[in-house]
């Protein structure tokens, strides 16, 4: 291999990473959600042993929908890892491709539309959770906030 193929090689085979990069950035964010989300639910579940019965059924509740937040940050994570997953699969198959004038080409266009369809599933997921949390502000704010 001359090394202007080789070049040509890396460059294609890197140009993928960038893709990584943000979609990491993402994933820190909504893991840092998720440590937030659990924090609070330990929290409150020692507020119900201390506190009234009455307390204790708004913790509960608080409890339940901050649980529904986890759930969605969980497919929204792990919709944004598998996202990663494939263009790294991708990054493989490109250097692959390159290297040894294998045609993957069809595998390349179906790895990279895999890991759209997995960050727009977390994108979703994610937005979901933002909902959610806002409802749950306007149920413990006590009104009908727009």
């Amino acid at each position: 291999m001359e090394i202007e193929q080789f070049i040509q090689t890396m460059q294609v085979s890197i140009a993928p990473c960038f893709l990584i990069s943000g979609f990491g950035l993402l994933l820190l964010t909504m893991t840092n959600r998720l440590s937030r989300a659990t924090d609070r639910i330990r929290l409150l579940n020692t507020d119900i042993k201390k506190g009234s019965e009455a307390d204790a059924q708004n913790f509960r509740e608080q409890i339940s929908i901050l649980y529904k937040r986890c759930r969605l940050l969980q497919v929204a994570i792990g919709s944004i890892t598998l996202s990663i997953f494939f263009v790294s699969l991708n990054v493989l198959f490109l250097f692959a491709n390159m290297t040894y004038h294998v045609n993957l080409y069809p595998i390349i266009q179906i790895v990279f539309l895999l890991s759209f369809v997995c960050l727009i599933l977390s994108l979703f997921t994610f937005f979901m959770d933002i909902r959610l949390t806002l409802n749950s502000l306007r149920i413990e704010l006590g009104k009908n906030l727009r």
